[in-house]
């Protein structure tokens, strides 16, 4: 019927101290937001990262702060797919809460007792949801209630130095920095905790409230009509929630639980894996580390249905960028393309728009390409990437390969001797010169390649030493290494 905070099990110690009270809570209030960091980048999938049970509905926070729900939805309690950037979540009889990464607070559903008035809240970071009431924490340790207040529950105004807060049927509890308790609200013996001490988390019940205690032990308080404060023997606890019935998270990822068992919501002994649970009126909902949810008891407005959360569409594979290429006529081309797959699957790698003499090797994704001397252009190919997931996704890598216009061979030749005779150069230079390149296109028009570089090299060592004795400027000079020299790479084997 309202929230049990949230808390996640430390599977390496229980053992808390109570310096570590504070960052312990907040931990609890912003869990989703540091499970959304770690999370990869690909939000395909809609991994749960907290839950929590109202009367008859259930909520659950995805890993990209959007907020989903199943139950009763009479009041539009489960109307929240709008919203966004949510780090924590609150359920009450009939509405639900929502609290944002900013610190704003956002509500949805009944508001018979005006519990939805949230929206001038700042600095808010835990919200709870009583039956007709909400809390907030703030960020200095004070706290603001709104709703209704027939028995007080909302008188918090002299509150300081609360670290976390939880809301019950008509009581609200605070937990204080040192370890103690405060309680306000109904007037039973739910709220005689002012002799706590050592709490590290509260939760409360319909008309009870249970204290976590730092070694993995719970205290609780309130009535007892079905058991619902026989906690005493439980140890290794790492995480509190109450309703008509109390629930404990064990550090070892099972649950507990002792009260009214009329529809079956203590049937949690077979529960594993669990990271963190929540109590509705007549209903338990764990939440387990794969991002699963399991819940047990009432189904009578289907707030059960949790199963088609559970179904984690398959995310298609994500290519590494690798950027568009530029390449020369003549030149090698070559560069690999590379998927990742978010949940690990096989990858088969493909491809389409191969230009003529172009190669994929779809095993090494390896593309492969040296442009002959008439394929100047653009060029777009375009990788696919299929994993063998339920089903098999499929995604797209485009690359724009442009290829620069080159001279051919002997269009370099003739460009070399072009550049030869225009230089003003003297005719017996000119005539030195004009011998070595016809050399070059023999060897060429023989396809010899390695003799024709050599002669190059040596046309190209002859005008650095005619340079050098003053027989031609050096501007006259670099025109010719420059074409020689871009011939010798035309012809150089890839």
């Amino acid at each position: 019927m309202h929230v049990q905070e949230r808390g996640r099990r430390n599977r390496q110690s229980v053992l808390f101290h109570r310096c570590e009270r504070l960052a312990i809570v907040i931990i609890l209030a912003l869990v989703a937001a540091a499970l959304a960091a770690a999370q990869s980048e690909v939000q395909a999938s809609p991994k749960i990262v907290a839950i929590e049970a109202g009367y008859s509905h259930t909520v659950a926070l995805k890993q990209d702060g959007g907020v989903m729900g199943v139950g009763y939805n009479d009041y539009g309690q489960l109307d929240t797919g709008s919203w966004t950037d949510i780090i924590q979540v609150a359920a009450g009889s009939y509405h639900t809460v929502g609290l944002k990464s900013d610190g704003t607070v956002v509500a949805k559903g009944r508001d018979a007792y005006g519990e939805l008035d949230v929206g001038l809240w700042n600095n808010i970071m835990q919200v709870a949801a009583g039956s007709y009431h909400t809390v907030g924490l703030k960020s200095d340790g004070t706290v603001v209630a709104v709703g209704r207040n027939a028995y007080g529950q909302l008188f918090v105004e002299e509150w300081k130095e609360i670290i976390q807060i939880t809301a019950g049927l008509d009581h609200t509890v605070g937990l204080k920095a040192d370890g103690t308790a405060v309680a306000v609200g109904l007037n039973t013996t739910a709220f005689d905790i002012s002799d706590w001490t050592d709490i590290i988390q509260v939760a409360a019940g319909s008309y009870h409230t249970v204290g976590l205690k730092p070694d993995g032990n719970v205290v609780g308080k309130g009535m007892n009509r079905s058991g619902e404060i026989n906690v005493t023997e439980w140890t290794d606890i790492v995480q509190v929630a109450a309703t008509g019935h109390t629930v404990g998270l064990r550090a070892d990822g099972t649950v507990v639980a002792t009260g009214s068992n009329a529809y079956g919501q203590l049937d949690i002994s077979d529960w594993t894996d669990i990271i963190q649970v929540a109590a509705g009126s007549y209903h338990t909902v764990g939440l387990k580390a794969d991002g699963t949810v399991v819940a047990v008891g009432y189904n009578g407005y289907g707030q059960l249905n949790v199963d088609a959360w559970n179904v984690q569409p398959n995310a298609p594979p994500v290519f590494e960028p690798i950027g568009n290429k530029l390449v020369k006529e003549g030149e090698l081309l070559q560069f690999t393309v590379t998927a990742i797959d978010p949940e690990g699957d096989a990858i088969a790698y493909g491809v389409r728009g191969l230009p003529a003499g172009a190669t994929f090797d779809a095993t090494a994704h390896l593309f492969s390409w040296q442009p002959d001397f008439a394929q100047a252009g653009s060029y777009t190919v375009v990788f696919s990437a299929t994993d063998n997931g339920i089903p098999s996704m499929n995604t797209e890598l485009q690359v724009l390969i442009t290829v620069g216009d080159v001279l051919t061979p002997p269009e370099q030749i003739n460009a070399l001797v072009t550049t030869v005779t225009s230089l003003g150069l003297e005719k017996e230079i000119i005539n030195s010169y004009l011998a070595n390149l016809k050399k070059v296109e023999t060897f060429m028009k023989g396809n010899q390649s390695n003799p024709a570089i050599n002669q190059l090299s040596a046309t190209i060592n002859k005008v650095r030493h005619d340079i050098a004795r003053g027989k031609i400027s050096a501007v006259q000079g670099q025109a010719l290494i420059d074409r020689a020299s871009e011939l010798i790479k035309i012809l150089t084997p890839s």
